[in-house]
């Protein structure tokens, strides 16, 4: 896998002040959640690296007015601080010039949470949010859950849904990896904004 992807990605006891490489898959640790998303550790990282509501699970849906601390109940649904995850790295943004900040973008959807696997290698499954598959917005909340779910279909014909409350949660062996404290995190939330849109995440079909 690239960039050590399904191994780890920074598997030496060396903490790598360079961001990770686009579309390498990560063991990872949650920082912190806000309401626009989950900011996490990947071992053998500094940078911290920012999961956004829309990549954190196909299950989760905010609407605008819900409130934040609405936001962050859901998020820990699924994940909470603290806890160990995979992660794929999706976007990097920055760095073009002195002081310029390294935004780092991650996935834990496009994860496999049991193996590190990347879910998405083709990467047509990533759009930032509030872009869909035509560029454009979304319009509001997303298709509803399923509607692309023929795209998805995993080895032996099993269709992947996304994940939803359990699917992170126990799969990391026990395993639980030291937080490094990142002065930048605080300057990467600020300039993070959620625009309330979700990803179209609906109850699962009988």
């Amino acid at each position: 896998t690239d960039g050590g992807g399904g191994g780890g990605g920074g598997s030496s006891n060396a903490w790598s002040d360079d961001p990770p490489e686009l579309n390498s898959t990560h063991r990872a640790t949650v920082r912190e959640v806000k309401p626009y998303g989950v900011f996490v550790q990947m071992e053998g990282y500094r940078k911290n690296g920012l999961v956004p509501t829309h990549q954190v699970s196909d299950f989760l849906e905010f609407a605008r007015e819900d409130a934040d601390e609405e936001k962050v109940r859901g998020i820990e649904g699924v994940i909470g601080r603290g806890e160990s995850c995979w992660v794929k790295v999706v976007e990097i943004k920055g760095g073009g010039y002195a002081n310029d900040p390294v935004k780092v973008t991650c996935s834990l959807k496009l994860a496999d949470q049991s193996t590190g696997e990347d879910l998405d290698p083709q990467g047509t499954r990533y759009y930032p949010q509030g872009e869909g598959r035509d560029g454009g917005g979304t319009g509001g909340r997303g298709a509803p859950l399923g509607a692309r779910a023929g795209e998805n279909v995993k080895k032996g014909g099993v269709v992947d849904w996304g994940h939803h409350a359990g699917d992170v949660r126990g799969q990391m062996d026990g395993k639980s990896y030291d937080l490094v404290v990142d002065d930048g995190i605080d300057a990467l939330a600020a300039e993070t904004r959620f625009d309330g849109r979700g990803p179209g995440g609906a109850p699962i079909p009988p």
